[in-house]
Order: C-alpha cells, then sequence, then structure tokens
C-alpha cells in the first residue's frame, strides 16, 4: 500500500475490509475458509499527568507501539506526513504533550479458530510538532478525547 496522503476523518466508522483466505484445510471443506477483517482508526489522547500508585505494586499488561503497520505505512512516513500536511478533515486544537496513536486491528475466524491482534503507531506532540514517542501506562496517565477513521490514498 504506497500512499501520499494520509486523513484523519473527525468521526469512527466502522470501516473494514474483509478478506476471505483458505486454509489448507479448505481444500477438503470448501466451507471453511478464513475471514480476515482489518480495522484502521485514530485515537488522540490528552496527557492527564503522573500517577501516584503510593506504596501499591502494580501491575500492567502494556502493548508497545509497532515500528511499522504496514511495509508502507511506517513511523518515519506517518511522522512526515503528519508535520507536512493537514491530516484532519475537521478543525481541531490540539495541546502540547498530546498522544495520537494510528491503529490496525485484525480479526480472523474460521470454523475453529479465532484471532485478534492490534498493532499501533505513537506520536507524541511537543513544539508544535510530532514526535514518535508514547506514554507508559504504568506512571502516565492518559485520557481519550477524540477517535475516527483513517482513509490512506
Amino acid at each position: 500500500m504506497k500512499f501520499n496522503k494520509l486523513t484523519l476523518c473527525e468521526k469512527r466508522t466502522k470501516v473494514t475490509a474483509p478478506t476471505v483466505i483458505h486454509n489448507k484445510r479448505a481444500r477438503q471443506n470448501k466451507e471453511n475458509p478464513a475471514l480476515i477483517e482489518h480495522d484502521w482508526y485514530w485515537s488522540l489522547s490528552k496527557y492527564v499527568g503522573r500517577v501516584d500508585h503510593g506504596n501499591w505494586i502494580v501491575q500492567v499488561s502494556t502493548r508497545f507501539p509497532s515500528d511499522s503497520l504496514t511495509e508502507e505505512m511506517t513511523c518515519e512516513r506517518v511522522l512526515f506526513l503528519l508535520n507536512t500536511q493537514n491530516c484532519f478533515t475537521f478543525p481541531i486544537a490540539l495541546n502540547e504533550g498530546d498522544q495520537l496513536l494510528i491503529v490496525h486491528e485484525t480479526r480472523s475466524m474460521s470454523k475453529n479458530k479465532s484471532y485478534w491482534s492490534l498493532d499501533f503507531l505513537s506520536f507524541i506532540y511537543k513544539n508544535e510538532k510530532w514526535h514518535v514517542g508514547s506514554y507508559d501506562p504504568e506512571i502516565d496517565q492518559t485520557l481519550v478525547v477524540q477517535q475516527g477513521s483513517i482513509v490512506v490514498e
């Protein structure tokens, strides 16, 4: 997927592109193909501050950002587009410390198995520019303020 424009739409609509893939056993049983759905969306969060856990020990399951979501959709390419184009289709007021996630969610379902994965790119708004980065959910608190769909051209 080669792209030159990234459009972040105001409302999140379910934009899925189902793909049917026949697995090995599908040759034997043509009624058992795997259905793969891809969902692309963005999420904007504001930085709230550090979390004080006191004397509590907190264990958080953490997902780390990816370097790329596809061969063409790399952190560097998305960062370039975010900083050189107005990617938002609506007026938005960005604040210092805002975090933008570009998310690719995949669901695969077949007769006997289901699979789910979530990969994302993470950017933080500092000094009026986007930078590659993310917050640590164990010590940093963020609040989702908006989500929307992604159109890649």
